[in-house]
């Protein structure tokens, strides 16, 4: 159960920054680049300042802008020194918690298939998180080793916390505190917003500094839960790791982040919608999608879907494909296997005993209920013989595209073999498998809304 901590926050300053919509980037976006060969292995990563300066000037529009993305190789924290001077900042005068409420349509071409929200929202609560062996924090994605490396020198570098790890909790573990902190949220939501604003995709955020008193109380409540960092990993990873390079914590503080903390059993408006990350599997394989059907006959069920729709219209024959896939949900594991020239076909599992007893040794419940998982198990290891630490961490021939549709496109230009199309997990389920040691494969999921980066930041040491 990991200490949640208050921190004096820095955010925009409306009436010298402008519109603040326009200046937040997506957290997920936050991280260092690994450069791979086609067989997996590592070309050597780039020295981190390099991987973060090339994805800031890459993200941000202009040089003149405050983006956040320009926060991102912030090294010294001089940009953000001089955006206190200007105003474009402000520094809040005493440690606090954020209460973070957003609303945001999903965008058109993520808007598919089963468990998947025409629009999202949630209530959140921006926080630092401390972590150490007697307080855990659970992570819930599987996490490239090389990738912990690369970022162990920026989380020692960065002079701010830019973009929050999304960790989750259980109002039910609150028992009788979740009344409680129900009431907290209620108060700081009937008070004045730090922050008001839309943006031009038609979505709303709101944020509130709770009073000193309401920080320390929630602070506390949920100082007594387990909790996940569902995305965001990395970081966490990375505080761990410079943690033991040094032999102790600094100042004897804990290592922490900045989390964005939701509950995964609120009411819906509480919860965050989660979007799947579909999987390819690229031409580099040289398996045929021939070859690739009969080897999967082997475990699933591979079923024609039924034609509803024109000829000609992927995008519709994929929404009926997806829904076969809802129906089969949740008796069995399965997700839709596209390879190209408009043939789609479902692939199930022969039922939930004859799935358990091939995934059994390789987790626990919760773990093998998410489609995620069997596919990358039984699929890119089993049955195509992929080391489990490359087919869990994305390593090529495996690759992630978040939208249906350049995924279908990725098919039929020839990059890709196949694409794998999932259902989204419930954030429940992802919780309950962080919390028995199971990790998902990287990238598993997204959150929508996204978690901003540079709605609030947090310093990890001030500038000079």
């Amino acid at each position: 159960m990991p200490r949640v901590l208050p921190f004096a926050g820095l955010h925009y300053n409306p009436e010298r920054a402008g519109e603040v919509a326009s200046l937040l980037a997506d957290a997920a976006d936050w991280g260092p680049h690994t450069i791979r060969h086609p067989s997996g292995k590592g070309q050597g990563a780039e020295p981190a300042t390099a991987a973060y300066q090339r994805r800031a000037v890459a993200t941000a529009t202009r040089s003149d802008q405050h983006h956040a993305s320009r926060l991102f190789s912030d090294w010294a924290g001089t940009v953000a020194g001089d955006w206190l001077r200007h105003q474009v900042l402000a520094q809040d005068d005493s440690p606090s918690l954020y209460l973070y409420r957003c609303r945001r349509p999903v965008p058109e071409e993520l808007r598919h298939g089963p468990g998947v929200v025409e629009e999202g929202s949630y209530v959140g609560i921006l926080a630092g998180l401390g972590f150490d062996k007697d307080h855990p924090l659970r992570v819930t994605e599987q996490l490239d080793p090389s990738a912990v490396e690369q970022m162990v020198p920026a989380m020692k570098a960065f002079a701010l916390d830019v973009a929050p790890v999304w960790a989750v909790f259980s109002k039910a573990a609150l028992e009788d505190r979740a009344k409680q902190l129900d009431s907290l949220v209620s108060q700081a939501v009937g008070g004045q917003p730090v922050l008001k604003f839309g943006d031009p995709q038609g979505g709303s955020h709101e944020l509130w500094r709770l009073a000193a008193d309401q920080a320390q109380q929630a602070a506390g409540i949920l100082s007594g839960v387990p909790m996940a960092a569902v995305q965001g990993g990395l970081q966490v990873a990375a505080e761990r790791e410079l943690v033991t390079r040094r032999g102790a914590p600094p100042n004897g503080m804990p290592p922490s982040v900045l989390a964005l903390v939701t509950s995964v059993d609120g009411p819906g408006a509480e919860v965050p919608a989660v979007l799947p990350v579909h999987r390819l599997l690229l031409a580099s394989s040289g398996i045929s999608a021939g070859r690739l059907e009969q080897r999967l006959a082997s475990f699933f069920r591979v079923m024609e879907v039924p034609q509803t729709a024109a000829p000609g219209d992927p995008v519709a024959a994929l929404e009926a494909a997806l829904a076969e896939l809802g129906k089969a949900r949740p008796e069995f594991s399965g997700f839709v296997l596209y390879t190209g020239r408009g043939r789609f076909r479902l692939v199930r599992s022969k039922g939930r005993m004859f799935m358990e007893s091939w995934t059994h040794p390789l987790g626990r419940a919760a773990w093998r209920a998410m489609d995620i998982n069997v596919l990358h198990a039984l699929v890119f290891e089993r049955i195509l013989g992929m080391p489990p630490q490359e087919s869990r961490t994305n390593a090529p021939p495996v690759a992630t595209e978040l939208s249906p549709v350049k995924a279908l496109d990725r098919v039929d230009s020839g990059e890709a073999v196949a694409a794998f199309f999932l259902a989204p997990p419930a954030p429940a389920q992802l919780l309950a498998a962080a919390l028995e040691n199971n990790a998902t494969p990287a990238d598993a999921v997204r959150p929508w809304p996204p978690v901003p980066a540079g709605l609030v930041l947090r310093w990890r040491r001030r500038s000079a």
